[in-house]
């Protein structure tokens, strides 16, 4: 399903955008290698939510810029609930 997206995006030069859990392997929890699965001329961003320091989930962010994905801070998730870091911003301008 991700390669036919690539696909199309590949053809119309559209970059696409995808939730972090989209773009991860459901067995192994891994992202997936995007030179294998997105043709090269798009760019693929990724927008990252579960950055959970109890969870160990805070690397999620270097995975998937190693990998050479657009990361997209959405959100910081903690384990007292959610802190939105762009309305957190907003309020400095």
């Amino acid at each position: 399903m991700l390669t036919k997206l690539g696909e199309i995006a590949g053809q119309e030069n559209l970059d696409i955008a995808f939730w972090e859990d989209g773009l991860k392997d459901k067995l192994t929890g891994s992202p997936y290698n995007k030179t294998e699965v997105f043709p090269s001329n798009i760019d693929v961003y990724v927008y990252v939510w579960a950055t959970v320091w109890e969870w160990r989930t805070t690397d999620n962010t270097f995975e998937f810029a190693n990998l050479d994905y657009k990361v997209r801070s959405s959100s910081l998730l903690t384990s007292k609930g959610v802190f939105n870091l762009t309305n957190q911003l907003s309020n400095f301008s």
